[in-house]
């Protein structure tokens, strides 16, 4: 097998010494996500990758095996806990954890085992640190939003809590962002400020920036804040005894934060959006202030990564990878986005892998790929160094661009406030369509499927579809019952729109707020049902618009609902479950009934088959035929009882099956008294045969070939079987379609080598090829065949010998008794007869006397 990897020019590897990473347990798994779990002591010999999905993790280990020098693969499938998933994976220096949707926290000490880490609950967001992580949780018993900072220690699951700040960061009760701390989008950036990197922290996260100490960049719902601890002389004036801090609004989106990423040395610090928008923070070496710039990358990301050394970040959209490198031009005063891409599709998973800087990806059809990105990067700016510090064209534009910022800047602050007043408008209508566990609490949905629609009442309110379809008998009908538990909530608008979506159609119908809570709302949709068809899935969500001011957004609500299969009684009374041995897989009765079935003008004559079924060690033939209490077989044949006539050994291969097929059938014409009459075919040539009946005598004994659940393929044993039987003399109705020799492309038969198959010349061969290639092998596979002293050179006269001794004695011979030491059966007491008993009272009486006669005397 090959590696599948791509180079820079997007070429498949040749390294055959490398093993498919792929996937093989669940052909529907979709992956969530993908990390390298390899630590950097063993990295070269060993690699560890992680994906899941929303049941399970999937550990797989690649190491490469010092005795073969291949890539072995090692998975563990590890389930999750019920009604949670992963929302991701951080690897800490003595642990690594994994945050769930439930806010739970499990320590991934190996890779066979999740540890709850009972201490730490409510986890909204996490973020790693010098010496342990960060975490923003909600307490569910004080009611308060937490940044709490943790210390790294071995096995967190088992000791107590390693808590080494607390900060509060609850919103006052009325809170104008709508927020719920459940339901709502958090990212925790925690970094320790460098005293080279000091002005650059001041300039874009406040003058509160201090030296040596963390700073906690956090989102909410898109607003970004930063969170400054205070100094130490600032915290002993606090009258709290807690340690000071100062909160701090950087920015609002109107979209959620993925992940915010720090490079100092760089000048830059990146913010990732969840619509596939990357908000890039820099401070201006001309003007020494905070300069934004956004970066559009055109669409939503299915994957990405930003944990390489040289902060790239890498995303997949499903149809390409695409690596961005951001780079600070200090003589342009801008940030440059260099962008490479490569058309990669079916990718649903990356993960950059440092240690071989390649990018290890998982496809949708389950298969690790990993690709290369060229590590060097030339650009204009290096290449043109010395012309760009002249006064260029180009330069002086740059010059005029900053001078009109420079004027802008003044401005900045009256646009900043009617920005930040435009957005609140905005995000108060984000947070209607936002907060959807509020609306689903009050929405129900039932779905229904009926041969013939029901009777309604005058409460209820019948929504059909706007084309009407007749059904025929296969047709039914999907009724969609809504409940409304909490009718206030659908007060917010006067007319919704229900939408109905199945497979490539949906339904719209716009009701009136009153119908909808005065009356019983039903959605009738007739359906075309297909044999063996699936019943579609349908998806109901409940649309309105809602106008604020100046704005106008829609609130689409899905409807949380369930399906309930209606069957009644004369559907179960009607319901036929198949035979036995069809639903324990054993007999294809559709072949059966036709093998069986005898013409009714022939009335009780038998149909007899030539039953042949092939196991590992054996091969059996017989010749049966049916009736109502069950099959009654006529004669039999097995290929165990070839070393009679000389066969010791191959009892399973296309040559044996020929003699066994010889064997019934001169045994059975033997029986029948018709071994004279038909002696079919003593001379093998491998061409086709049919006997032909005599014209003074009985005609030939007919029957039909019955290969079970066997693959009727060309060359298939079953067909040896019956050759041997037709050559034996039995009238088998057949063509050459199927024997060794036969070519489908050009449609001829080529007798020369199905004749070689019956005498075993095939495995002839293939003793001297081995003998050639391997020697021991060869030993190993023949090593009967060298015991009993059978060449290659003499199997054909093996075979020879064999099919005279069946013609001359085809009658089964008596296995010899085997003489055995009796055994023993009885293992209790055998019952006493009434004299042995006497005896035996006496014998105790006199013993008893005896012991008594003993003690008087002494």
């Amino acid at each position: 097998m090959e590696i599948n990897g791509l180079d820079e020019h997007n070429e498949v590897g040749s390294d055959d010494e490398d093993a498919l990473w792929s996937i093989e347990d669940d052909t529907l798994f979709q992956p969530c996500g993908l990390i390298s779990h390899s630590s950097s002591s063993n990295n070269k010999t060993k690699s560890v990758f992680v994906t899941w999905n929303e049941h399970y993790l999937l550990n797989y280990r690649f190491k490469r095996s010092k005795k073969t020098n291949r890539m072995e693969m090692t998975k563990v499938r590890i389930p999750l806990p019920r009604n949670t998933h992963v929302r991701s994976i951080h690897m800490l220096e003595y642990n690594t954890l994994l945050l769930m949707s439930d806010g739970r926290v499990h320590c991934f000490g190996s890779i066979k085992s999740l540890h709850a880490i009972a201490w730490l609950k409510g986890v909204r967001s996490f973020a790693r640190t010098n010496d342990g992580f960060s975490v923003i949780r909600h307490d569910e018993d004080a009611q308060q939003l937490l940044l709490q900072v943790y210390v790294d220690l071995p096995s967190l699951d088992k000791g107590e809590s390693t808590l080494l700040h607390s900060y509060d960061i609850t919103y006052d009760e009325q809170n104008i962002f709508q927020c719920d701390w459940r339901n709502d989008d958090y990212s925790l950036l925690t970094v320790t400020v460098a005293q080279q990197h000091l002005k650059f922290m001041q300039c874009l996260f406040g003058a509160g920036a201090s030296a040596d100490k963390q700073l906690h960049i956090f989102s909410v719902s898109g607003h970004v804040f930063a969170l400054l601890p205070r100094g130490a002389d600032e915290a002993e004036s606090s009258e709290s005894s807690e340690q000071a801090y100062h909160i701090e609004l950087l920015c609002i989106y109107a979209t959620s934060v993925k992940l915010m990423h720090l490079l100092p040395a760089q000048n830059l610090c990146l913010v990732y959006l969840s619509g596939g928008n990357v908000d890039i923070w820099y401070m201006s070496n001309l003007l020494g202030i905070k300069q934004r710039q956004m970066h559009y990358t055109g669409g939503a990301w299915l994957d990405y990564d930003a944990s390489s050394e040289n902060s790239d970040l890498y995303y997949t959209d499903g149809q390409e990878l695409v690596r961005l490198r951001f780079e600070y031009n200090a003589i342009l005063d801008d940030c440059q986005v260099l962008r490479c891409a490569k058309p990669v599709p079916g990718m649903q998973a990356c993960t950059w892998v440092q240690h071989i800087e390649q990018l290890v990806c998982l496809s949708d059809n389950n298969i690790f790929y990993r690709i290369a990105f060229s590590l060097k990067q030339l650009t204009e700016t290096e290449e043109n160094a010395a012309a760009l510090s002249d006064l260029t064209p180009a330069a002086i534009e740059q010059l005029r661009g900053n001078a009109q910022i420079l004027q802008q800047y003044e401005q900045q602050p009256v646009e900043l406030l009617a920005a930040i007043q435009r957005e609140q408008e905005k995000q108060q209508l984000i947070a209607v369509a936002r907060n959807q566990a509020y609306l689903e609490s009050g929405l129900t949905a039932k779905l229904e499927y009926r041969r013939h629609l029901p009777l309604f009442g005058e409460d209820v309110l019948l929504l059909h579809t706007a084309r009407q379809t007749d059904l025929d008998s296969s047709g039914i009908y999907a009724i969609l019952q809504l409940t409304f538990h909490n009718s206030h909530k659908l007060l917010h608008s006067s007319h919704w729109q229900l939408v109905a979506y199945h497979g490539n159609e949906a339904h719209v119908h716009r009701v009136p707020t009153d119908l909808l809570l005065s009356r019983k709302c039903h959605i009738i949709i007739p359906l075309k049902k297909v044999c063996n068809e699936r019943l579609p899935e349908f998806t109901l969500k409940l649309v309105a618009f809602l106008e604020l001011h100046t704005e106008t957004t829609a609130v689409l609500l899905p409807l949380v609902g369930f399906v309930k299969v209606v069957k009644n009684k004369q559907y179960f009374k009607r319901y036929q479950v198949k035979f036995r041995r069809r639903r324990e897989g054993k007999t294809d009765y559709y072949a059966r009934k036709r093998l069986t079935f005898q013409d009714k003008n022939k009335y009780n004559t038998p149909k007899y088959r030539l039953i042949v079924r092939l196991s590992n060690k054996d091969i059996t033939a017989q010749i049966a035929y049916a009736r109502i209490e069950g099959d009654r077989v006529v004669c039999s044949a097995y290929s165990h009882e070839l070393p009679n006539y000389g066969i010791q050994v191959g009892l399973t291969n296309y040559a044996a099956a020929y003699c066994t097929g010889l064997l019934v059938a001169r045994r059975l014409l033997n029986k029948l008294g018709l071994d004279s009459l038909y002696a079919g075919c003593t001379e093998v040539t491998g061409e086709e045969f049919n006997v032909e009946p005599v014209d003074d005598g009985p005609g030939a004994f007919r029957c039909y070939l019955d290969v079970g659940l066997a693959r009727t393929t060309t060359g298939a044993r079953v067909f040896g079987a019956m050759k041997g039987a037709v050559d034996g003399g039995l009238n088998i109705p057949h063509s050459v379609k199927r024997f060794p020799g036969y070519s489908a492309e050009t449609k001829s038969f080529n007798a020369d080598v199905h004749r070689a198959h019956i005498f075993g010349q095939h495995v002839a061969d293939y003793m001297r090829t081995l003998e050639e290639e391997d020697e021991e092998a060869f030993k190993r596979q023949f090593s009967r065949y060298i015991k009993l002293g059978i060449r290659a050179d003499n199997i054909e006269d093996l075979y020879k010998k064999a099919h005279q001794s069946i013609r001359s004695d085809p009658t089964p011979k008596k296995a010899a008794a085997k003489k055995s030491a009796p055994v023993k059966k009885r293992w209790n007491a055998k019952k006493l007869t009434n004299e042995d008993r006497k005896i035996k009272i006496a014998a105790h009486k006199a013993a008893y006397v005896a012991k008594l006669q003993s003690e008087t005397e002494a």
